[in-house]
């Protein structure tokens, strides 16, 4: 087990009836801003429009800051993107410092960005072995580290334990992982890629999940977490012809992967077609969210099913009233996903996708019209 990082202790997740009078402010504070998030509709007027048009219609709802500073030195796409990267910026200083008030709270977003560390380390490491830039992407801002840190491990030699970057990783929950990858015989990349999944989920998350109560909405949170990450290694796993030894030990036990019958239905499917079939009986089963009816499934799917779920279960725990770490999980939830969906458009445009494959890219709450 990895440690959540610095000096912080398992107790240090608590959260004692003392702090409910807190948790009941941030949440009221978080729940007044679902108001200020794009809506279905709001997307649904998205399909069909230009970049131009858009941008004007994100300036006229909660982006008219970023409109207002960033429309003079961007335009079309880039101008876009420069606009969901300030927003995740801003929305995270906000929660960061709306949880100030406890240091129970506090620790929570630390200890749950790194969720966000981990996939700029994975960009990193790919870095370092192939070469290239670190790509910043929209969601660095959630991170816990800069993102320098990451741009000089992509260039570090070695342990060179004075480098800060070193420092800066060494007081991580990735910090005995990271030594081996910069030590002069390093795991391989597949090796590493799984260890760094295992320091976040079955260290760090699994810290938070002791510390919650069983019938807390955050439980639910944190385990569509794993399911997802499961999922997607099982994919992988699947297309690189791992075995099933393998493939188990790659799999991060929560909920739904502690069930025997379910694990191994997955893991023996012989072809994709099989595979495909299985997890939409999951999806319809409610494991996660809605995939497509017919053809192959693929990450793309999962991750989309994987962040309807995500959302569908935030929204639930942030409505709900009740004094829970979930509204602030919940809240990253709607950071991340409103990027992800701005990101989509963008990316849609880039590649000259019509609009009926646009609008199943989506991740949203109800139905866009």
């Amino acid at each position: 087990m990895s440690p959540l990082a610095g000096k912080t202790s398992d107790a240090d997740f608590v959260f004692r009836s003392s702090d409910n009078g807190l948790l009941t402010y941030i949440g009221t504070r978080l729940r007044s801003r679902l108001v200020r998030r794009l809506t279905p509709g709001d997307y649904g007027r998205f399909v069909g429009m230009s970049l131009d048009q858009i941008v004007h219609a994100l300036s006229e709802s909660a982006y008219v800051q970023e409109a207002k500073s960033l429309a003079m030195q961007y335009s079309g796409d880039r101008l876009i993107r420069e606009m969901v990267k300030t927003k995740v910026a801003s929305e995270t200083a906000g929660l960061r410092s709306m949880c100030k008030v406890s240091a129970t709270a506090s620790n929570w977003v630390r200890a749950y960005s790194w969720k966000y560390d981990l996939r700029r380390l994975r960009f990193a490491l790919r870095a370092r072995r192939v070469g290239g830039d670190v790509p910043e992407g929209f969601l660095s801002p959630l991170a816990n580290l800069s993102h320098e840190v990451y741009e000089k491990l992509a260039t570090l030699k070695g342990a060179d334990k004075e480098d800060p970057a070193y420092k800066a990783l060494m007081d991580t929950p990735f910090a005995e992982t990271m030594k081996k990858i910069l030590s002069d015989a390093p795991p391989s990349p597949d090796e590493a890629e799984v260890a760094l999944l295992h320091d976040f989920y079955c260290g760090t998350v699994s810290k938070l999940l002791e510390a919650s109560p069983r019938n807390d909405p955050v439980v639910g949170l944190l385990n569509h977490e794993v399911d997802y990450i499961n999922l997607l290694s099982l994919l992988s796993g699947k297309l690189s012809g791992e075995s099933h030894e393998q493939l188990l030990a790659q799999l991060i036990p929560s909920k739904m992967w502690q069930r025997e019958d379910k694990v191994r239905e997955l893991i023996e499917t012989k072809d994709m077609a099989a595979l495909s079939a299985a997890l939409r009986k999951f999806s319809k089963a409610g494991v996660f969210g809605a995939l497509p009816e017919k053809g192959k499934v693929t990450s793309s799917d999962i991750e989309r099913a994987a962040l309807k779920a995500l959302l569908r279960e935030a929204l639930k725990a942030m409505r709900s009233g009740v004094p829970t770490p979930a509204s602030i999980i919940g809240y990253f939830a709607c950071i991340e996903i409103e990027a992800f969906n701005l990101w989509a458009y963008v990316s849609a445009f880039a590649a000259d996708v019509p609009k009926e494959t646009v609008e199943t890219m989506l991740v949203h709450e109800g139905k866009v019209s």
